[in-house]
């Protein structure tokens, strides 16, 4: 027996989950569906532009700085996408260390310290997940019954009692032998009893 609570909480956490998972799904065909079409070089270099720091500004990428050095740095992209070197021969270029070193990459490379950042995620959210499920988990154990209840309990003494006064319960006295229950038990009600037989 669950409670309908936690029923209707597990249904619709399911709901959302499945939800959830369609949308991604239906993103993941929509990258997909679009990537089969060959990006322009512009395409390419605003691409770059939004994976590249601005060396000299505070947390924005190429693409959102009017720097005049970011402006000189997107000019270089578009030089070397037009050579033809690929978009990680330019990170490489802009990140080695004799540049700008890797604090230029807008998403760090996924090694040494920077791989807690990219696992810490992930993991926080399997961690919330697990969380959410055992705290579930125990608003259902909580709402099955554990053994007597209250009502129980009242139910038991009530009964208890009903067989002691019926002398079903052991160790109570036989039926007739309390007071209350035994007329001849009473002073004076058995002699009436007595009389009204023979008179």
């Amino acid at each position: 027996m669950t409670n309908p609570y936690a029923r209707r909480l597990m249904s619709r956490l399911l709901v959302v989950a499945i939800l959830t998972l369609g949308v991604a799904g239906l993103g993941a065909l929509g990258s997909a569906a679009c990537s089969t079409r060959v990006p322009t070089l512009e395409e390419r270099a605003v691409a770059l532009d939004r994976q590249l720091m601005c060396p000299i500004c505070d947390g924005q990428t190429l693409d959102e700085s009017q720097s005049q050095l970011a402006q000189q740095m997107k000019q270089v992209i578009r030089e070397k996408l037009a050579q033809g070197e690929t978009e990680d021969q330019i990170k490489a270029y802009f990140s080695s260390p004799d540049r700008y070193g890797p604090a230029v990459l807008a998403a760090p490379p996924a090694s040494g310290f920077n791989l807690v950042l990219w696992a810490l995620p992930p993991a926080l959210t399997i961690v919330g997940l697990g969380g959410l499920f055992l705290l579930i988990r125990a608003m259902r154990v909580r709402s099955r019954p554990a053994g007597v209840r209250a009502g129980d309990l009242m139910l038991a003494t009530y009964l208890e009692q009903v067989d002691r006064e019926l002398g079903l319960a052991k160790g109570a006295p036989p039926p007739g032998s309390g007071p209350g229950l035994d007329p001849l038990a009473v002073p004076g009600a058995g002699e009436k009893r007595v009389e009204q037989r023979n008179g």
